[in-house]
């Protein structure tokens, strides 16, 4: 199987929605790249792997190379294409049109891949042919290095990029409120 994968170099979900799990899978061939030009489909690949959508490329573009050159399109979704107003990213997704851009090529894709079931569930409303598949974050490796420290203290880890502002504040007052639990079970 030869593929041709899409990602930024610098991008957390390119690394570990992308990048990874085609560093440990079976195959014959893979380019990961960050760009994309017709000329690249005339090497013969199988599969196009892509996180959500393409900048410079239309999915009606994509449409018409895989017509021409036999390729499936798998595309990958880590979030919802539905942000909050507060999400740092929310009025770039307004001006740019990303979330119809998201769905249009959910839409196209011959696969799309997520992180869990309840994202499965809406990509299932535009794209019937849903996998999940967890992220592939390195255990025992570079930052994902585990040292434990002997302790009675229970640690909670939680890890994600600023873009997840409001997801990090929901966890404020039920931190607060374990806080105030453990206060009282040691007196």
């Amino acid at each position: 199987m030869r593929i041709l994968a899409l990602t930024s170099q610098n991008s957390g979900v390119g690394y570990h929605r992308i990048m990874m799990p085609l560093v440990n899978m079976k195959k014959d061939y893979c380019l990961i790249t960050d760009t994309i030009k017709e000329e690249m489909f005339e090497d013969k690949y199988d599969i196009l792997l892509l996180n959500r959508m393409l900048v410079n490329i239309t999915p009606e573009t994509l449409v018409k190379w895989r017509n021409k050159y036999g390729f499936k399109i798998i595309v990958d979704n880590d979030d919802h294409w539905l942000l909050d107003r507060h999400h740092i990213l929310y009025e770039r997704y307004l001006v740019n049109n990303i979330t119809q851009t998201i769905l249009n090529f959910i839409a196209i894709a011959d696969l799309c891949t997520c992180t869990h079931e309840r994202l499965a569930e809406a990509i299932y409303f535009y794209n019937k042919n849903v996998v999940i598949i967890p992220n592939a974050i390195p255990f025992g490796e570079e930052q994902f290095t585990d040292l434990k420290k002997e302790s009675n203290l229970v640690r909670l880890f939680w890890s994600g990029s600023g873009t997840h502002q409001q997801d990090i504040s929901i966890l404020r007052n039920p931190m607060k409120m374990s806080s105030r639990f453990r206060r009282r079970l040691q007196k």
